[in-house]
């Protein structure tokens, strides 16, 4: 290569970066350890219990909304409703993720999974079942974004074992949700079952809550142990 000058490009070198060094990856044992600390538990089941129930808690909308003589038809473009909602509401979700602190995120979070699930059955009315469903499946399309950012917020490190973490710690939980649900739908019916799933996960969320948000225990963060490696 040649300057116009004629002499040549080694009097303007192109700057290489320094060569670095591989990252160290830790040990899954060592990883596992550094998350599961006592003190990350109880935002591990928080965060897991609100996801069980907001993938599990429309399991029975569909047979509730047949009982309620919705026409069946009508089905798809309900759940389309709350996949649109999702979307638009898609556009907001810098401002639940940065504007809301952690602590009133979960607020929110409760109000709106436990909320929809307990006035599907409370009220047993066509339009606010539908309403509630489409509220729930639409809030439900962002929040695992808002959650995952709120675990990751204050940590640098082992973010893959976090997630995966959060996801072991569901799907356990999520067992216990289903059963629950479904022992409340075959004893107390559709809606009174619905009604009694929303207060028990309504309650059961908020004593997590306040385990996790006492003045006590301040803004809980998931802050990780260990050395500085992903």
């Amino acid at each position: 290569f040649f300057s116009p000058g004629g002499k040549s490009a080694k009097k303007y070198p192109i700057p290489l970066p320094a060569p670095t060094q591989p990252r160290k990856l830790a040990k899954p044992g060592q990883a596992i350890a550094a998350v599961f600390k006592p003190a990350n538990f109880t935002i591990f089941l928080l965060a897991g219990t609100a996801t069980a129930l907001a993938i599990s808690g429309g399991e029975y909308k569909e047979i509730l909304f047949k009982a309620q003589g919705i026409n069946p038809a009508l089905f798809g473009l309900i759940m389309s409703a709350g996949s649109l909602l999702g979307a638009v509401t898609g556009l907001f979700t810098h401002q639940l993720t940065h504007k809301l602190t952690t602590k009133l995120f979960y607020v929110l979070d409760i109000v709106l999974l436990a909320g929809a699930v307990l006035a599907i059955g409370y009220f047993n009315d066509p339009f606010i079942s539908v309403g509630a469903a489409i509220l729930f499946t639409g809030y439900g399309r962002i929040r695992q974004i808002v959650v995952q950012s709120k675990l990751l917020a204050d940590t640098k490190e082992y973010k893959a074992t976090l997630l995966s973490g959060l996801s072991f710690t569901t799907q356990v939980i999520q067992i216990g949700v289903v059963a629950l649900f479904g022992w409340f739908v075959t004893h107390f019916g559709l809606a009174s079952g619905h009604t009694w799933m929303g207060l028990t996960m309504a309650m059961l969320l908020l004593v997590l809550w306040l385990i996790n948000f006492s003045p006590k225990n301040g803004s809980k963060a998931i802050r990780p142990s260990g050395s500085r490696v992903n």
